[in-house]
């Protein structure tokens, strides 16, 4: 049993403890960014206590598992009808563990962490706090609401989505956007 994770291309930037990614959009080639591949994974919070979880499979009422992406979008349209759902995954050091839905917060938007690779631990996971897309040159960098066209989880993503010309995707520094 493993985290859910998703595979993305785009890159991965980080200012100190801040992190942004630039999620690339289908086939989109950005002159001087080298496109990486990384893992997204979307944390679940506890009630109280607010720490982050990582899910690998949810056990709903009647027994049946559901994992995957498809856990989130569940977990948003049937969590309150089954609060005995049993959520089976990871602490942020990688302990397993498991909770009850209604122990989580099921209506928070989802922390949001990248992994630069399939391997990497889930301690070493960095808090994502902005997302950019790619705008046209002449624009400044904006911030904007996110796309309506995302799937979840990434829709419900606890961060800023910010639309950037390419000249900031290139020469990335801390003030080309509030991280």
């Amino acid at each position: 049993m493993r985290a859910i994770r998703q595979k993305v291309q785009g890159k991965i930037y980080q200012n100190g403890e801040r992190v942004a990614i630039w999620l690339r959009q289908g086939e989109e080639v950005v002159e001087g960014v080298a496109v990486q591949e990384f893992y997204l994974r979307y944390a679940l919070t506890v009630m109280g206590s607010e720490t982050h979880l990582f899910p690998a499979l949810l056990l709903d009422d009647w027994g049946n598992e559901i994992k995957k992406l498809g856990l989130y979008h569940w977990i948003r349209e049937k969590g309150e009808l089954a609060p005995r759902a049993e959520v089976f995954g990871f602490t942020r050091e990688g302990q397993p563990s498991q909770w009850f839905l209604r122990e989580l917060e099921i209506h928070f938007k989802y922390p949001l962490y990248v992994f630069p690779t399939k391997e990497a631990a889930l301690a070493d996971g960095k808090l994502v706090s902005a997302i950019m897309l790619t705008g046209e040159p002449e624009i400044q960098s904006e911030q904007v609401k996110r796309p309506a066209e995302l799937n979840e989880p990434l829709r419900r993503s606890a961060v800023v989505w910010w639309r950037v010309p390419p000249v900031v995707l290139r020469n990335f520094h801390a003030r080309s956007i509030a991280l």
